[in-house]
């Protein structure tokens, strides 16, 4: 019996969708920590203000 596998594809399309979104905030963030901390060290404002934009990125792929 194999059954519809149709829900199972589906499951697993989106699994693989979930990891790509991860997998791209967690770049994001990766970045973010380190400007940030490259910002906060040399009081770079325009630096942070960049920060809070990727920020902001991050939030709307959430």
């Amino acid at each position: 019996m194999t059954g519809d596998r149709r829900p199972r594809r589906h499951f697993h399309d989106e699994l693989q969708n979930l990891q790509a979104r991860l997998m791209e905030m967690a770049g994001i963030v990766e970045r973010a920590v380190a400007e940030g901390s490259e910002a906060v060290l040399g009081r770079d404002r325009s630096a942070s203000k960049a920060i809070k934009k990727a920020d902001n990125r991050i939030d709307a792929l959430e």
